[in-house]
């Protein structure tokens, strides 16, 4: 995220190379390997073993789909950024930047929703089930 708002940021007619495209790009992924493992891989903690295969493949597929539709909606925006005062270079550069505003604006509103609707939810089943573990640990030693 930090990647994609340091491109759409400094990007311009100006703009060198190694600190407008390079080191935000090697961020860029850096962060999605960093993540996307560890999202694949907890996707699927609490599925039954028998059905893992189905639940990996159900990802892989969310995966996909996710990528193709955030690859269109940012072709629009690529296409609808005009502008009647720039030309060439410039109109070129300012639909770039448009593009990457609207993908960090895309990441940040996607972060909230996980946040919200898959990490608090989360939390709150973990706290729940903890006094669970606790009290049999407890029962556990006192049967020793």
């Amino acid at each position: 995220m930090t990647g994609m708002i340091w491109v759409s940021s400094q990007m311009s007619v100006s703009t060198s190379y190694l600190t407008g495209v390079a080191l935000p790009m090697l961020l860029i992924g850096t962060g999605l390997g960093l993540a996307l493992s560890p999202l694949t891989a907890s996707s699927i903690i609490g599925v039954e073993h028998r059905d893992a295969g189905a639940a990996s493949g159900l990802v892989n597929v969310a995966h996909q789909l996710g990528g193709s539709f955030g690859f269109a909606v940012l072709v629009a925006v690529f296409a609808a950024a005009n502008s009647t005062t720039l030309t060439g270079g410039a109109l070129f550069t300012h639909r770039i930047a448009s593009t990457f505003t609207v993908g960090s604006e895309l990441l940040v509103v996607t972060f909230g929703l996980v946040m919200v609707f898959i990490v608090r939810p989360f939390n709150r089943k973990s706290a729940a089930e903890k006094p669970v573990a606790n009290r049999l640990d407890h029962l556990e030693t006192e049967d020793a």
